[in-house]
């Protein structure tokens, strides 16, 4: 395990260049195995998420060649279906993907549940009805089994616009038989890029960019060379950086002609940019004052589908708008996971209200403060980090492995722009809280587990009377990634001990989580943490929490 240390209130200077985009990887590199020529792909971002993608191919058979320069060559002259390993395709969602192009190519494949970030449910069913649409038969017992003789074209109308959805039906339709209509098609950058190499292999795919597209199968396709674009998700971040630092930053190669949307969203925040033909330049003075609606009302931020505003980006905004004048609500419906790091950066000073799983209310500015913390996801470890360089005094981010998923070097591109971020190993510390629920979990009957639950909430509803009234629905959905370790340590800084009586009803909660069952870990989870944190503000009143920037 390695952290982050950062010192914060550093202005970001200088220029910087992103990496290739993960979420345009992870498919391209699937898409190699419809061909048994060789595939160049340039421009590929060394990121954890990408080797373990080349994990899972080269057990396929697939040789794969790192040919220096951030360029691999991809050769699929044989593939088998072979088992993958559990591990790996838990370690990442994108292992979902392989299975259109090896039902295409080899006629079967096998796959273990995917894994992925942990904000929320992320359902399968689309990939399935989609697949099936096509001809192929899918079984599920523990792990799928996707079987097909020959794919015939059809009609699909998918149920929801699933970026991964639609990368595999597109490459599960080029080679199949006949014409594929695919309506309510997702259109972000990535899936634009999938088709235009699939197209510069010798595929038929028309009408790239809007959400239906035609797809005429052809018998095989070449091989050829393709250069993956750059990050959005990495620009915006680095975007954010200069902003919440008052920096002057430029980003090399940044693809602006993707970030129109971006772009009217952080206007809204008060910050702008502009753009030098791939460059875009981020200047030191922004306005940093939320744009209110029409009759002074508080604007909300709401995530969709590509064009509008995309949820992976979420996280930087918030953080953001903790540094803007006013106040902003988020609301992103697609995952209920998504915010729940906002009490990280309430631990920080930020004035955030968590209103529900799916949306929080931001005031600012207010001033943030040096904590530790943990990377929970991706994104939401990427937006702490932009929290700590905007922070005063020393900040601790523990298991950035999140972070370093899904962006390349991230703290090496930061210093060469002045910020003081050192990565360091995690000392091995004595086992004092490892209490070892998650060890015993598969030794413990689900009812079991059920019935402690309910009791541990109906004591725990007798202590805490202030304790939300969802306590007592059954709501379901995934938990954050949290432990007792992270709330202990938490208590250690505010100079409590975790086992405190009046604190016992949040580690009980947490206790129910680390069993196992994930029943009560949704809906209520935001407002538990919440109210814990109300009570040790009115225990042990903190730094003002409102700074004025003006």
């Amino acid at each position: 395990m390695e952290k982050f240390i950062i010192e914060g209130g550093i202005p970001l200077q200088g220029e910087v260049t992103p990496s290739g985009n993960k979420n345009a990887a992870l498919p391209l590199l699937a898409a190699c195995l419809l061909t048994e020529a060789p595939v160049i792909l340039h421009n590929v971002p060394d990121i954890r998420d990408v080797s373990d993608m080349r994990m899972l191919i080269e057990s396929l058979g697939v040789e794969i060649v790192d040919l220096g320069g951030r360029s691999w060559r991809i050769t699929a002259h044989t593939v088998r279906p072979a088992d993958l390993d559990p591990d790996l395709c838990r370690r990442i969602r994108a292992s979902i993907m392989l299975a259109g192009p090896m039902t295409a190519r080899a006629g079967e494949m096998r796959l273990p549940p995917p894994g992925g970030d942990v904000i929320g449910r992320r359902r399968l069913d689309t990939h399935i009805l989609a697949l099936k649409k096509l001809g192929v038969d899918v079984k599920y017992v523990r792990s799928f089994e996707f079987k097909a003789k020959r794919l015939k074209g059809a009609e699909i109308l998918l149920d929801e616009a699933s970026v991964t959805g639609t990368e595999n039906v597109i490459m599960a339709a080029v080679t199949a038989k006949g014409t594929t209509l695919l309506r309510n098609a997702a259109s972000e950058p990535h899936v634009q890029e999938l088709c235009q190499m699939l197209n510069s292999l010798g595929a038929k795919i028309s009408d790239i960019g809007s959400n239906t597209l035609h797809i005429e199968g052809v018998e095989s396709l070449h091989g050829g060379e393709f250069r993956i674009g750059p990050d959005y998700l990495e620009v915006v971040s680095f975007i954010g950086a200069a902003a919440v630092t008052r920096g002057e930053v430029r980003i090399h190669n940044a693809g602006p002609q993707y970030l129109d949307m971006v772009r009217i969203i952080f206007r809204r925040l008060g910050v702008d940019w502009t753009v030098d033909g791939e460059d875009i330049l981020v200047p030191p003075r922004q306005r940093l004052k939320i744009e209110p609606d029409l009759g002074n009302a508080i604007p909300e931020i709401k995530t969709n589908v590509w064009p509008a505003f995309p949820t992976d980006l979420s996280s930087i905004a918030i953080t953001v708008a903790t540094q803007a004048r006013g106040s902003i609500l988020f609301h992103d419906w697609m995952y209920p996971g998504r915010m729940y790091f906002t009490d990280k950066l309430v631990s920080m000073g930020a004035q955030i209200v968590l209103c529900d799983p799916h949306r929080c209310i931001v005031t600012g500015p207010t001033k943030l403060y040096g904590e530790k913390v943990e990377s929970p996801d991706i994104r939401a470890g990427m937006a702490l980090l932009l929290a700590a360089l905007a922070a005063q005094g020393q900040s601790t981010i523990r298991n950035i492995g999140q972070i370093d998923r899904g962006y390349e070097n991230v703290d090496g591109k930061l210093r060469s722009l002045g910020a003081q971020i050192e990565r360091l190993k995690e000392e091995k510390e004595g086992n004092k809280r490892n209490w070892g629920f998650a060890s015993i979990r598969s030794q413990i009957p689900n009812f079991v587990i059920l019935i402690t639950e309910y009791y541990l909430l109906f004591r725990l509803r007798r202590h805490f009377q202030e304790l939300p009234y969802c306590l007592a629905q059954h709501p379901l959905g995934k938990r954050p990634h949290l432990t007792v370790d992270d709330l202990a340590a938490e208590d250690e800084q505010h100079g409590r001990d975790a086992l405190n009586p009046i604190l016992a009803c949040p580690i009980g909660i947490l206790i129910c989580v680390d069993l196992g069952h994930d029943q009560f870990a949704g809906l209520f989870f935001g407002d538990l943490i919440q109210h814990r944190r109300d009570h040790l503000a009115r225990a042990a009143p903190r730094r003002p929490e409102v700074y004025d920037h003006g």
